[in-house]
């Protein structure tokens, strides 16, 4: 259920700190995942369903911290795999979406190149702000089929994702902005991309999802711990 405050563009920047902590808390999920994410996307077709599968095992481990505190990493790839069989038709459709938009990317990059045209540099920039678009609200539709019991369609949940994203425009725009810079720069430092990328873009849905539906991810800190340290 919704909170009743508005969300607005400036209160993305507070959800900052509690995304970074959830990283550092979740750090070795997060960089399994991420690791899994970045080795079963080589085949690009299976980038949908990869997606969806880090999105789904990251917020279950988030929902339930004490209990998954301990999780093995064997245990973690059984969870991953299974996710991702659990999730392949409905991924196929954010991987072919995808798959178009680099294609057209990178069609416009090399026109540009040769030519230097202004209206190919557009299209680059469109092909790319396009491509971020689908990538995060694959992200966006896997934490929404992680959160419900029901049976959703794909159609369903992206529908779903994107009328969260209609409650608070401004907030979801700067998340667009953020979630852009985050993937230019584990693009740029590939190293740090293949144990962060996949992993910290998930948990930065959790925080914006949270925060745009109900009173943040505080709830999923150690806030009692927090306060008797500042004690």
């Amino acid at each position: 259920m919704a909170s009743q405050d508005p969300v607005t563009a400036l209160d993305f920047f507070g959800s900052i700190k509690p995304w970074g902590r959830l990283v550092y808390d979740q750090i070795i999920i997060v960089s399994v995942v991420s690791l899994l994410g970045a080795l079963f996307m080589f085949p690009v077709l299976t980038i949908g369903p990869v997606c969806l599968a880090a999105v789904i095992t990251i917020s279950r481990s988030v929902h339930h911290r004490t209990e998954m505190d301990s999780i093995s990493d064997r245990k973690l790839t059984r969870m991953f795999l299974s996710e991702i069989r659990a999730n392949f038709r409905r991924g196929l459709l954010f991987s072919g979406l995808i798959i178009l938009s680099l294609t057209v990317t990178v069609v416009y990059f090399t026109l540009a190149i040769a030519s230097d045209s202004f209206v190919f540099w557009v299209g680059t920039a469109f092909g790319f702000y396009t491509f971020l678009a689908i990538v995060l609200l694959m992200f966006r539709t896997g934490y929404v089929l992680s959160r419900t019991t029901d049976d959703l369609t794909i159609i369903d949940a992206i529908l779903e994702g994107a009328a969260v994203a209609k409650h608070a425009p401004g907030y979801s725009a700067i998340q667009y902005l953020f979630s852009g810079l985050v993937l230019i720069i584990m693009a740029v430092l590939p190293i740090f991309g293949m144990v962060l990328l996949v992993g910290s873009l998930a948990v930065l849905e959790i925080t914006a999802y949270e925060t745009i539906e109900n009173d943040g991810v505080g709830t999923f800190l150690d806030v009692e711990s927090d306060v008797e340290t500042d004690e």
